[in-house]
């Protein structure tokens, strides 16, 4: 696949979680902004072309030509909206050298731009390499796929764990039949082929799965889904009950049979089908991505810990070089 456009997403309106009163993206980090340690992996990655960032305009123009990036002038800003999924959109739109609005949008699924995938991610994950960013890219087969979802394994990120005498980062995640895993939050997608863009909001809304109100905001959802309404709630339990049996038992004969029945492609195809598009869950190999900045915490964490799990994942890009 030839270089791809990268879209970063910086805004701080609504559903963005501030940590310190703070957009995350202007939070430091060594010094230098998280959005600049991630835009920084973007420009070394091999198959980026194109960065554009979403936010708020004048503090990211500050921000960038105040850093020591190169060539600032090719990172392009546009102007954030009133949420996460307008944001994605501009960030589309303006890669392909238009002006957005939600009219230009709508008529581009008629054009030639149909089929053109970007490179989506969040601007809080001050970890995430080049390596990653160019296996994401590389791995996401966007000539069947409308969608690709990064994904990461527990045993990747086992070595962010806490361990004697060094802190670490504990996640939740999904569990299913190929293997504890955790959305990396990384997305290759093709804007123009995904439909009923609604639910992509109200998920995101939702995303926080450890709050019952966020539990039983996202299973509501699934009542509006037409034909797939059965299939979505079954898979949603099922990883909901898998979930809490891990949690409180530690896996177990019901929890294997569940978590048995918790295939990738089934809830990608249900996925899929409700937003009318063709998805699929990539795996990457070094768990940088994975861990964004979500809390005070985690940000004083990652900043103690940042130099060995750099080196933690140069040693995993050398392995997989060297195959």
């Amino acid at each position: 696949m030839p270089g791809v456009s990268a879209i970063v997403l910086a805004g701080d309106k609504k559903g963005a979680k501030a940590i310190h009163h703070d957009n995350k993206a202007f939070l430091s980090f060594h010094g230098e902004p998280l959005l600049i340690h991630v835009l920084r992996a973007l420009q070394n990655a091999r198959r980026v072309d194109r960065v554009f960032v979403v936010g708020p305009t004048e503090r990211l123009r500050s921000v960038i030509e105040s850093s020591n990036l190169r060539e600032k002038e090719s990172i392009e800003i546009v102007e954030q909206r009133q949420n996460l999924l307008e944001n994605g959109k501009a960030g589309f739109v303006a890669s392909l050298g238009m002006d957005y609005s939600p009219a230009v949008f709508h008529s581009l699924r008629q054009s030639e731009h149909v089929d053109v995938p970007v490179l989506a991610l969040s601007c809080d994950i001050p970890l995430v390499t080049s390596w990653e960013l160019d296996e994401m890219v590389a791995a996401s087969n966007m000539e069947v796929y409308d969608y690709c979802v990064g994904l990461t394994k527990e045993d990747v990120l086992k070595a962010y764990y806490p361990a004697e005498n060094t802190p670490g980062i504990r996640m939740a995640y999904f569990h299913l039949n190929e293997g504890r895993c955790r959305h990396n939050n990384l997305h290759m997608v093709k804007p123009l082929k995904i439909h009923r863009l609604v639910f992509v909001e109200q998920m995101y809304l939702a995303r926080y799965q450890k709050k019952f109100i966020n539990m039983f905001r996202l299973f509501t959802v699934f009542l509006f889904v037409g034909r797939w309404m059965l299939n979505a709630a079954r898979l949603y339990l099922g990883l909901q009950s898998s979930r809490t049996l891990y949690k409180h038992r530690h896996r177990g004969r019901l929890y294997e049979r569940i978590k048995a029945t918790n295939k990738l492609k089934s809830l990608a195809r249900c996925i899929g089908g409700i937003m009318d598009m063709k998805m699929a869950g990539v795996f990457t190999s070094y768990g940088g991505a994975v861990l964004d900045i979500d809390n005070a915490k985690d940000l004083e964490v990652a900043e103690a810990m940042s130099e060995r799990w750099m080196m933690h994942q140069k040693l995993i890009y050398n392995s997989l070089e060297n195959k």
